[in-house]
C-alpha cells in the first residue's frame, strides 16, 4: 500500500477539505471547500501539485478585482 505520510510527524494523510487563505497585494483571498490532505495525527495540511495549480488559477482570476477581501468557492471555480 502506498499511503502518504506527513512530512513532520509521519502520521497518515487523509483526503479532507479546508479553507485556503492567500494574500495578493493588498487583498486577502479566501477559498472555501479546498481539497487537501490532512494529517490525522498532527493536523498538518498538504496540497498536491494539482491542487496547487488550481489554487493558483483561482487566485490569478481575482488579480484585477480591486477589493480588500475576496471569498470564493473552490468547487465552483474548478473546471
Amino acid at each position: 500500500m502506498n499511503e502518504k505520510t506527513c512530512f513532520y510527524c509521519k502520521g497518515s494523510l487523509k483526503p479532507c477539505q479546508t479553507t485556503h487563505f492567500s494574500e495578493l497585494d493588498n487583498c486577502m483571498v479566501i477559498i472555501k471547500n479546498t481539497p487537501c490532505l490532512k494529517c490525522v495525527q498532527c493536523g498538518e495540511i498538504v496540497y498536491t501539485m494539482t491542487m496547487v495549480e488550481q489554487l493558483e488559477k483561482i487566485i490569478d482570476s481575482v488579480k484585477t478585482i480591486k477589493t480588500e477581501v475576496v471569498i470564493m468557492d473552490y468547487k465552483s471555480n474548478v473546471a
